[in-house]
């Protein structure tokens, strides 16, 4: 027997492959068909019960179903802060590699931790669970100057973690786009039970679409060392949505033009205004200079640099 009797979810949310959901239904029905003189082993609503949770495990989520996952969220954020953080977020300046305050908590991690993995502990999200107790703790590592921005919002917004600012709209923006909302209409909180917990929007739809694609096979190609595809692989494990990562998905909805609004998703994104919403674009101008940081930064090899790779 598993070790988990009470639900058919593995410990990484991974979800029971078909040919276990069937026989458990085949096991129900036969203690119904052994059962003496019409009298169910168990009773008849118990059994509906059992039959109708395996099938609903069974099957991923809707999209009514959706819940906002703070994984997908913070590999966004990764990926944001990566392309927008400077050797001056952590160093006096690109000539002088004196710590700054935000530099001094990166390093601290260990030099032997990969820069990515150091970046991703600091500026990982607190649960929403989370005690006041923890919270203050946490709170100097959240926002290391005190002014009431996150480190992160402020290395995508060009000002320093490690100095004191004033909130600009910038801030404010970023707040509002980079977030659970870029793909649902809600942030779901597990306290609140039953469907509709967190929609998507219609630019979370085209990354819920994009993680059908990969989990039946349709997305990823090739043969593994065994000499069976991929997308076979993909069909046999029944990956569920959490599984299947944000990181691809969005690659695949980068040119892509949800709102229609004549500006492709990733350049509203990278610009911060949302995908899904005709009436947040940017201008030609924001676009434009986006880029043209991108590409100086590709350029003076700025970011994390080869020197941390």
């Amino acid at each position: 027997m598993s070790d988990n009797p009470a639900g058919f979810i593995g410990p990484n949310h991974t979800q029971t492959p078909p040919n276990q959901v069937v026989s458990a239904l085949r096991t129900i029905m036969l203690h119904w068909e052994q059962s003496n003189e019409g009298t169910p082993t168990m009773p008849k609503t118990r059994t509906h019960l059992l039959a109708a949770t395996l099938i609903a495990l069974h099957h991923p989520a809707s999209q009514q179903d959706a819940t906002a996952k703070p994984i997908h969220f913070e590999t966004l954020k990764l990926q944001l802060i990566e392309q927008h953080i400077r050797c001056d977020t952590c160093h006096a300046s690109r000539q002088d590699q004196t710590l700054s305050s935000y530099g001094t908590l990166i390093a601290d991690e260990g030099a032997e931790t990969p820069i990515t993995r150091r970046v991703r502990t600091v500026e990982a999200e607190l649960s929403s669970t989370a005690s006041d107790a923890t919270r203050k703790a946490e709170a100097p590592r959240i926002d290391l100057d005190g002014d009431t921005i996150p480190n992160w919002v402020e290395i995508l917004a060009g000002t320093n973690p490690s100095q004191p600012n004033e909130r600009t709209d910038t801030h404010e923006q970023i707040l509002r786009v980079i977030s659970c909302k870029l793909c649902h209409t809600s942030i779901s909180k597990r306290s609140q039970p039953g469907k509709n917990r967190a929609p998507h929007n219609a630019f979370g739809a085209l990354l819920e679409k994009a993680g059908n694609k990969e989990r039946n096979g349709k997305g990823r190609k090739g043969k593994n060392r065994k000499g069976r595809s991929q997308a076979g692989r993909n069909r046999n494990t029944q990956d569920s949505d959490a599984t299947i990562p944000i990181a691809p998905r969005l690659k695949k909805a980068h040119r892509r033009d949800t709102d229609r609004d004549k500006v492709k998703n990733w350049d509203e994104i990278i610009t911060f205004h949302h995908p899904a919403d005709q009436d947040d674009t940017p201008s030609e101008e924001e676009v434009k200079s986006a880029k043209e940081k991108q590409r100086t930064r590709r350029k003076e090899d700025e970011g994390f640099g080869k020197i941390h790779k």
